[in-house]
Formats: structure tokens, sequence, C-alpha cells
């Protein structure tokens, strides 16, 4: 009976050592070592080119799921729908996973919302609004050297060539939903 007492105390002494053990590495955590861990982990996500391996490691899709929307995409090449868009319409994942997942992917970043107040005016009186509607684009930040432009679609390059000639500057593209896109040309 003593020993099975002691050996108890033995398993809480060393759980409990395990568990200050743990408070102190978190304790000397710093926003260095934080941004690191997340830049490891960002990196391990961003270097898989497959975006259906992405959502599944960034999402609650299933493996199942995931098969069955490539299937359909195979079953229907002639449409030419992509995988997105099918896992979309299944609402198997939400929109703002899809673009988190496309932003790993295409290793540029997402705005998950665009603030019109934060854009300056004049870089938006530079693109004509047709041309803004038509490849769903809006520049958001301007600086000497580049343009950084949210799109949809970022591998619409013929769109993105054209803004870098008309703006004379290079074009960073972000991603951002259409819906958001659309709403802020309208503003």
């Amino acid at each position: 009976m003593i020993e099975n007492d002691n050996r108890e105390l033995e398993q809480k002494t060393d759980v409990g050592k395990i568990v200050d053990d743990l408070l102190n590495d978190l304790s000397s955590l710093d926003s260095t070592k934080i941004n690191y861990y997340i830049e490891a982990d960002s990196q391990k996500i961003s270097g898989n080119s497959n975006l259906g391996e992405i959502l599944l490691l960034t999402t609650t899709i299933s493996p199942e799921q995931l098969n069955e929307a490539l299937d359909q995409q195979t079953a229907q090449a002639d449409s030419k729908e992509k995988l997105g868009e099918i896992l979309l319409k299944k609402k198997f994942i939400t929109e703002d996973e899809l673009f988190t997942a496309l932003s790993y992917q295409l290793n540029i970043p997402y705005y998950r919302e665009i603030n019109i107040e934060k854009i300056d005016p004049e870089i938006i009186k530079k693109i004509p609004i047709n041309f803004a509607k038509k490849f769903r684009l809006i520049p958001v930040l301007i600086d000497e050297e580049s343009v950084t432009v949210a799109v949809d679609n970022p591998l619409s390059f013929s769109a993105l060539d054209d803004l870098r000639i008309l703006m004379n500057k290079e074009i960073k593209p972000v991603l951002a939903k259409q819906t958001d896109i659309i709403d802020a040309i309208n503003k």
C-alpha cells in the first residue's frame, strides 16, 4: 500500500516537474522566438505547392472530401473548373480558407479585408475604373518603386503586366476576395 502511494506521489511529482518546465519554457519566449516558430511553421506549409495538401494541413477538410472534389474535377475535365471552386460549391471549405491556402501556395499575402479609407485616392485615380472592374483589382499601396495591388487572380499575368505599364512601376499582387475588391472599387 505504501509502495503504491509512493509511486503515485513520484508520478505526480514528475507531472508537476514537467508542467513547471513547460511553463518556464513558455515564459522565456519572446517575440523573436515566437516569430521564428511561426515562420518555420509557415515554411512547412508554403514549401508545399499542392493546393489540396495545403488545405489538408490548414483546414478541417478530410482526405475523402478532397478526393471527392478531385474526382469531380477529373470527371469534368472539359469544364476546366478549378479545385477551389469545386470545394467552395460543395461547402467543404470557406472562401477565407481557400484564399489562405492560395496565399501559402503562391507565397503572396492575403488581405482578408480592404480598408478603402486607408488607400490614397490618388492611386485609385491612376487606374481606369473599367480596367479595375474587368480584371478585379485595386491598388492598395504605392511607394517609389512599386504598387501593391489586391487581386482575386494573381495568375492573370496580362492584367498585371498591363498595370505595370500603366503605372510605370513594379506590381506586387496580394490576394483578396472578388467581392471585397468590387466593393472597394465601387466606393
